[in-house]
């Protein structure tokens, strides 16, 4: 993990911030999503657990006026297990336009959540070890995934940067 991304996250994410966990928690780390959604949603973050189907959860997306959405998801970055990417809606259309194991691909999911919201769409994703049926969590992304619950919640009680509520 990137030892700034706790302040490139802070100087993006301007705004009301909602995250959208996307993802199979019986698939290993492609749980990653709906995890760390559900962790953020209990600690009162913005937060809409998209599950298998997220363009499902675009309704309750739009009906919460965020300015910024920021989907989370075990993608393939061609990097070590448990690596973490953040990129915006244009690296994310060039990175993720067609292959995906979701019905939509993050691309297109990224430019519907942009009309149908007019919020700006982050990605967020974790690279996995294992997308194996009721594998679990990899230690790996387990790591991340405390990490990252870390940096956004230490971003909403310190210093409000973020307006995840």
């Amino acid at each position: 993990m990137k030892p700034d991304l706790p302040g490139i996250m802070r100087e993006k994410l301007k705004g009301r911030v909602c995250f959208l966990g996307i993802g199979n928690e019986d698939l290993g780390d492609d749980g990653f999503g709906p995890a760390l959604v559900r962790r953020l949603e209990t600690a009162g973050c913005m937060a809409v657990d998209g599950g298998m189907t997220p363009e499902n959860a675009l309704p309750r997306l739009a009906s919460r006026n965020c300015d910024q959405v920021v989907m989370v998801d075990a993608v393939r970055a061609g990097a070590a297990p448990g690596s973490v990417v953040f990129m915006d809606a244009a690296e994310i259309n060039s990175r993720f336009a067609q292959i995906t194991t979701h019905k939509l691909s993050l691309g297109l999911l990224s430019r519907l959540i942009e009309d149908r919201t007019r919020a700006k769409v982050w990605l967020l994703g974790v690279q996995p070890l294992s997308v194996e049926r009721n594998a679990g969590l990899s230690r790996e992304v387990r790591d991340s995934l405390d990490a990252l619950e870390k940096i956004v919640l230490d971003a909403k009680d310190n210093d409000n940067v973020l307006n995840l509520s």
